[in-house]
């Protein structure tokens, strides 16, 4: 599995969404620094419980952050 693409996928799908970072952070409790990191591909491995607060956050399956399926 490309661990880089997560990043590129949480954006897509918060992009999708019409949230900002910081509105992802705040619903999601991941520190905002974390979501931009992730976003730019500085953290390729993030920690599993920081997706599923991500995925939970957005409303979908973690699976859509870990292969890019936005299955809403």
């Amino acid at each position: 599995m490309d661990l880089s693409i997560i990043g590129k996928n949480i954006k897509k799908i918060r992009l999708e969404q019409s949230l900002t970072q910081e509105d992802l952070a705040k619903s999601s409790t991941v520190p905002f620094t974390t979501i931009t990191k992730l976003e730019n591909g500085v953290i390729k491995n993030p920690s599993i419980e920081k997706l599923l607060k991500i995925s939970g956050a957005l409303k979908i399956p973690i699976d859509s952050l870990l292969k890019g399926v936005n299955n809403k």
